[in-house]
């Protein structure tokens, strides 16, 4: 992770310390997120088609009467999965801006896949360039039911087209209709989120403070004025007896300042966004927040994350080394625990029991108490899963219900009461890959989780690129792409997808346990796809690793154990290649145990400079304070990837490439080849 610690230089060059005087400053805040008017607002088709492509009439036809309260509503009908179409027409957004696009739907009996809207974007040629699609949760028999989401263009795409479409997916049929589509202008929005320290606390013994901040859409500025790209953001702390004002720049996407130690106790925090070079108040946000000591606890096994991202355990760093797993017999936790990997993550958390899954239909908390002691016997620690205590639909009532408990929020409260003082328990896993229109609910779980249990983070885990979105709602994130997919494709030559995820999450500043991929995707196909598939290597799996490591990883969670014996479309798979791919597993996770006094060092290593590359590839320099370094590279792929780095190093360190793909060209510089998705560990010790 990077950090970002500005002296009181660096601050009074962004602006002058201390609140801007308001007389002095142009006060724009009232225009960020507000409504900047309606784009498309008569897309409850009052007069048949009007505008849209793609009505026949039959199939796909405007009903009137039948949408929400009696308006027109686009009935989309199909009947023959081979048969697609689109039901289009275009938007005139501008570049810059931010809009807010949706509708309300209803599905009627679909199968494989409901109803969808999605914006499109094409160049000034008509190529394709991207979409972003209005999640929603509801893919089979609903009644109306609303979804929405926003799309940011860019300012370098003012020379792009904007598609909506209204569909079903592929291979999808059945009846789906549409009503109250729309998309509006939103006026400037500031994303502004707390990133650290987690459970949204300020730390009572002082430290780093550190948000996300990122301002998207366009102002009403004063004539001849032009936004500055330069921002800061002004913090007003304020708690009883004591008021502490920062002001510091917006270095990326990351505001961090450092505060005094402060009472114990409640608070207001108040931030704005600045323009200092043409003095603008540009966003205003207020907050209660808690202030507690988050360090020194004495209770066994508890997890604090620090500045650096690293897990604090028992007062020690401690790097998660783990694997996702299912139903966890004695035998699998003894194996585990004389391999390199040092904790679980169980799906079946809820119903552990010492050799297996819990017996019986009550709640099983003191079986699952004898498997989490068995665990702590065999120094495994487990991430706790309750990533399904979740209500059906986001959007409607708390039918969850559990082994006799009624209600999502009661079962979850349950279990972490239950287990929170355990000195196995890690972390929470809250979270796996769900969409958008979750977020608000798993905000509120989080919020529930860390208050109940202040002394572990919460873990989410995402392959969607937009993780910004995800940020309130975890403590700790987790990218789980899985590059090696459809050699067809020629998807398993590169790694370009967990790259550039993990690129978007170090930039928002989140502390990151990340999702190795350990498995053949085969396994979730068809039978008669399976061979497009293949298994990642050993030095593949590292390789994943190393560049969620090089992007500020501090945790590699491999997924997943119970892969290893299944073959594909989830047949099961000879006993010798279960084998080799837990040996695979292994190699990968000892060579990560090796490096952990690098990655959870305390001081950063010496920045390594690229000045010469060929295809996409990516380095960092790890120190572990003792006098040692390790060099990470790692070839993206797909193709040749070649690098030529240069680090400022101190004599007479021994030179070791630990997979030969790089050879010491001179005192501190390095030259790194590789093919496909390829890595090194440049081992560099003191002699």
């Amino acid at each position: 992770m990077k950090h970002f610690f500005c002296s009181a230089i660096m601050m009074m060059l962004a602006v002058a310390a201390g609140a801007a005087p308001a007389g002095e400053w142009r006060d724009l805040s009232g225009q960020a997120g507000h409504s900047a008017g309606f784009v498309l607002a008569d897309g409850e088709f009052p007069s048949g088609a009007n505008g849209w492509k793609g009505i026949d009439g039959k199939a796909i036809r405007v009903v009137p009467n039948a949408g929400v309260n009696g308006s027109p509503a686009l009935c989309y009908e199909r009947t023959d999965p081979a048969k697609y179409t689109l039901v289009s027409r275009s938007l005139p957004l501008k570049a810059g801006g931010a809009y807010r696009f949706g509708g309300v739907f209803r599905n009627e009996g679909v199968r494989g896949g409901g109803a969808s809207i999605i914006v499109e974007l094409y160049d000034a040629q008509g190529k394709w360039l991207r979409n972003v699609e209005c999640p929603t949760s509801a893919d089979k028999e609903c009644g109306w039911t609303p979804m929405e989401y926003n799309i940011a263009v860019a300012p370098a795409e003012k020379d792009c087209s904007f598609v909506i479409h209204l569909l079903m997916p592929r291979g999808a049929t059945g009846k789906v209709w549409f009503d109250h589509v729309f998309v509006e202008e939103l006026g400037p929005q500031w994303k502004f989120q707390q990133v650290y320290p987690t459970h949204n606390l300020i730390d009572a013994d002082g430290g780093v403070l550190r948000f996300f901040s990122r301002l998207k859409g366009n102002f009403r500025l004063p004539e001849r004025v032009k936004l500055s790209p330069e921002q800061a953001v002004e913090f007003k702390l304020e708690t009883a007896g004591r008021t502490v004002e920062r002001t510091v720049p917006v270095k990326g996407q990351v505001a961090e300042t450092e505060l005094p130690a402060l009472p114990e106790g409640e608070g207001m925090l108040t931030a704005r966004l600045l323009d200092p070079a043409n003095r603008l108040i540009l966003a205003e946000k207020k907050s209660p927040v808690k202030i507690r000591k988050r360090f020194g606890k004495t209770l066994p096994g508890n997890c604090v994350i620090d500045a650096r991202g690293r897990a604090i355990v028992d007062g020690k760093p401690y790097m998660p080394l783990g694997l996702y797993t299912g139903v966890l017999k004695r035998k699998d936790v003894e194996r585990i625990a004389a391999s390199p990997f040092n904790c679980v993550m169980p799906y079946g958390s809820m119903h552990l029991a010492p050799d297996g899954e819990a017996s019986g239909d009550g709640l099983p908390l003191e079986q699952v108490k004898l498997a989490l002691d068995e665990l702590h016997a065999n120094g495994l620690k487990i991430l706790f899963s309750i990533k399904d205590v979740y209500r059906s639909n986001p959007l409607g009532p708390d039918d969850y219900s559990y082994r006799g408990l009624k209600g999502a929020d009661e079962t979850a409260k349950r279990y972490v009461e239950a287990f929170r003082r355990h000195p196995a328990l890690l972390a929470w896993y809250t979270c796996d890959e769900k969409m958008v229109d979750w977020v608000e609910i798993m905000t509120r779980r989080r919020e529930l989780v860390n208050r109940l249990d202040p002394d572990h983070p919460t873990w989410a885990v995402f392959y969607q690129p937009n993780v910004e979105d995800y940020l309130p709602m975890l403590d700790i994130f987790g990218g789980d792409q899985y590059p090696i997919s459809r050699i067809s494709e020629g998807y398993d030559h590169h790694m370009t997808s967990i790259d550039r995820l993990m690129g978007l999450a170090e930039a928002t500043g989140v502390p990151t346990w990340n999702v190795p991929q350990a498995h053949n995707l085969n396994i979730y196909a068809p039978a008669d796809k399976a061979a497009d598939y293949r298994d990642p290597t050993g030095k593949e799996m590292l390789a994943l690793a190393l560049v969620q490591a090089i992007h500020g990883g501090k945790g590699f969670i491999f997924y997943s154990y119970f892969d290893f014996p299944r073959g594909p479309a989830g047949s099961e798979a000879s006993p010798e290649l279960a084998e080799k791919r837990w040996r695979n597993a292994c190699m990968a996770a000892g060579e990560l145990k090796k490096l952990e006094p690098f990655l959870m060092a305390e001081q950063d290593g010496p920045v390594a400079e690229t000045v010469k590359s060929e295809g996409k590839f990516r380095v960092r320099c790890f120190a572990d304070g003792a006098g040692n370094y390790r060099l990470l590279l790692a070839g993206v792929g797909p193709g040749r990837t070649s690098g030529t780095v240069r680090v400022k190093l101190p004599e007479n360190l021994t030179f070791r490439s630990r997979f030969g793909n790089t050879e010491q060209a001179a005192p501190g510089e390095f030259r790194f080849e590789g093919n496909d998705i390829a890595c090194d560990i440049v081992e560099l010790d003191r002699k």
